[in-house]
């Protein structure tokens, strides 16, 4: 018979016996009580501030002082801490500090460029994936407004070339870098999957806010700008393109899959939120993701009925367009079903 430490042996050799044991993961707590403890972390932080700035008054020196004081302390709590109540506290702390120190410098004059510098700053000392989310949203902020049409140049001076060349710039700078980080595999998660997050919320909700009510083509009966909208227009659908074109090459057979979403490709021309609605809906169906098809068919909604009602055109035209449009898309519905 074997003896029982040679027994141990073997099985430590042949590896099916570990020689420490392994300790059981701690428990995580139910979500609810998470995001309670979220909210608590975020209120506390707030109070925090708030009582320091109250102290401070309008010491600059004190407050810039004050402010690295909170960056400190915030980089210890989200790196060393292993309590999610302090981890999740240092991330509006770590906003609070960095806009103490802006608040006290030459950086108020500029808040664009403020903006910019606190966002690289705190996305490089984050350590939750929400504070690289927000400072990546800072700092697409920032180059959100220095290529804003109207934010660049006076706002009561028409400018039809400069305005339609910057948002054309700016709808494909963002929707490249959408198309781009999200189709190519993470190379560098802890800062590849903030930025892209980042960019999906930020330029969805930038375009709701702004271009809630625009888009080429509204522009009444002037056949010169509305020809200069929709060659505007096909320039921005180059992001779109090289995602479609990524779907054929990687699976040809998938197009007959999505041939009736081509019915639906005019109305990206008409308005840069359509447009970028319809991007992430193709993201999400190429990429199996229901969080990107979710908020492609809402902002699609959204950017429809908001061009809908700002055409300048009589009541029973824009009634006869939209009844042409569910046509073909019920005629696209139809001829799919058949196929299949």
């Amino acid at each position: 018979m074997t003896p029982w430490p040679d027994v141990l042996e073997k099985l430590r050799t042949s590896g099916a016996l570990a020689e420490t044991a392994e300790t059981a993961p701690p428990p995580s707590l139910p979500w609810p009580v998470q995001a309670l403890q979220v909210v608590a972390a975020w209120v506390a932080a707030v109070l925090v501030i708030g009582a320091g700035m109250v102290l401070v008054g309008d010491a600059e020196s004190v407050q810039i002082a004050l402010g690295v004081l909170a960056l400190v302390g915030a980089t210890a709590m989200m790196r060393l801490g292993r309590i999610h109540f302090l981890a999740q506290a240092g991330v509006p702390l770590a906003l609070g500090g960095a806009f103490l120190i802006a608040l006290a410098t030459d950086l108020e004059r500029h808040p664009a460029l403020a903006c910019c510098v606190i966002g690289m700053v705190l996305f490089w000392l984050a350590g939750p994936r929400l504070l690289r989310v927000i400072a990546a949203a800072l700092v697409l902020g920032a180059c959100w407004y220095w290529l804003n049409p109207r934010l660049s140049g006076d706002f009561f001076v028409p400018r039809p070339l400069a305005d339609a060349v910057l948002t054309m710039v700016r709808q494909l700078l963002f929707g490249l870098a959408l198309w781009w980080l999200w189709t190519r595999p993470p190379r560098w998660p802890d800062i590849w999957l903030p930025l892209r997050d980042a960019v999906l919320l930020f330029w969805l909700a930038a375009l709701c806010w702004q271009l809630s009510g625009s888009g080429w083509g509204l522009t009444g009966y002037d056949l010169r700008r509305l020809g200069l909208d929709l060659l505007m227009g096909l320039v921005i659908q180059v992001p779109l393109l090289l995602a479609v074109r990524d779907v054929t090459r990687r699976q040809p057979d998938a197009l007959r899959v999505f041939a009736p979403l081509l019915a639906l490709l005019p109305l990206a021309l008409l308005s840069p939120l359509l447009s970028t609605a319809l991007l992430v809906l193709w993201l999400g169906l190429a990429e199996g993701r229901a969080l990107l098809i979710g908020l492609g068919c809402a902002a699609g909604l959204a950017g429809f009925s908001h061009y809908y009602y700002s055409l300048h055109l009589p009541l029973l035209l824009k009634g006869m367009l939209l009844t042409v449009a569910g046509v073909l898309l019920l005629g696209a519905w139809c001829w799919s079903r058949r196929r299949t």
